[in-house]
């Protein structure tokens, strides 16, 4: 993987003017970083129970597999402590763990499906908002092709050697989940047999979705 094959996909939106040179090195910085910190974890994940399929973090600091990230509403630690009680009827063992630990405990992995770390700086993002939040970008007709093209152009270097990993240590209970409404809807080739939920509810996740998944941990899992 070098930063020209990284690149390739973005060619669009840099001769459209939406990204910068200098902002599509950032993306590609921040890639590498994130990228290091996800296989670091994955090797300790001895079993996968829930996939949680997300975009793609703002920067590399706030990535959720960095140990010095804070807490955020991507999935809260108080939400995987309430998980561990629910499969195990107590948390109190659990309460010193971080979240990457609480996380390895439930077979929670966190996917990227995209390898861009768009944030509101920039002129594309996910949300297709501009840095007010108030104006969108581009229609989202286009904004939508934009982001599956992003998506299939990737997917040969971004995921599908991670999917081959994935999945040998899933199961026939293994559940997928969006995490939010937004990424639901681009309906992207991503497990295509696998049903689906989705955890997207305004700023916090759906957790009643996110529980109802453990309820019977002991007897699927």
């Amino acid at each position: 993987m070098d930063f020209y094959k990284f690149k390739s996909p973005l060619e669009g939106l840099i001769q459209r003017n939406s990204l910068t040179m200098h902002e599509v090195e950032s993306l590609w910085k921040n890639y590498q970083v994130i990228e290091n910190y996800w296989f670091q974890n994955f090797k300790n994940l001895k079993k996968v129970n829930l996939i949680l399929l997300g975009e793609a973090p703002l920067r590399h600091s706030s990535y959720i597999y960095n140990k010095e990230s804070a807490d955020s509403s991507f999935l809260y630690k108080k939400h995987l402590l309430k998980c561990m009680e629910i499969g195990d009827g107590n948390d109190q063992y659990y309460l010193e763990k971080n979240k990457i630990e609480l996380m390895l405990e439930l077979g929670i992995l966190a996917l990227d499906l995209f390898p861009f770390s768009f944030s509101m700086e920039n002129n594309f993002n996910y949300r297709n908002k501009d840095k007010s939040n108030r104006t969108f970008i581009k229609p989202n007709k286009e904004h939508k092709k934009i982001l599956i093209d992003l998506f299939n152009q990737s997917y040969p270097w971004h995921l599908d050697n991670k999917i081959d990993a994935i999945l040998k240590k899933t199961s026939k209970n293994t559940k997928y989940a969006y995490r939010y409404k937004a990424c639901a809807n681009l309906n992207l080739e991503i497990f295509p047999r696998a049903t689906k939920l989705s955890l997207g509810k305004s700023y916090d996740l759906d957790k009643d979705v996110l529980y109802s998944i453990f309820k019977d941990k002991r007897r699927e899992f």
